[in-house]
């Protein structure tokens, strides 16, 4: 085991994961397990977004970005590290095929 930030540690003592799952997953928030979350996506499990806010490193007054931030769950993790003045801006980006195909995909060099 990878030892934590202390910064994330608190962030995952103050926002509580229950409250960013629907009701019928409520009981399982706190199982190191991907939830649903509706709409064919899932919330990460714990470890996993751990890990991911441990190599970023956030601290107070950074100014942070998250790009399809699901839930919300790890954009008020990153408000908690970065502090209440700075809290992170989020884009939650969604693509039809079509239009990731013809756009993203089209400028990725990916061909039909």
């Amino acid at each position: 085991m990878y030892s934590m930030n202390k910064l994330v540690e608190r962030a995952f003592g103050a926002v509580a994961r229950k409250d960013f799952v629907p009701q019928d997953v409520a009981a399982l928030s706190y199982e190191n397990t991907p939830l649903p979350i509706g709409f064919g996506q899932t919330i990460s499990q714990p470890y996993t977004v751990k890990f991911m806010l441990n190599l970023l490193k956030p601290s107070e007054g950074e100014h942070i970005i998250d790009v399809g931030h699901g839930s919300g769950w790890q954009t008020a993790l990153l408000a908690f590290c970065v502090g209440e003045k700075q809290a992170p801006s989020s884009a939650n980006l969604a693509l039809s095929r079509r239009s990731y195909f013809y756009g993203l995909g089209g400028a990725l060099g990916f061909a039909g």
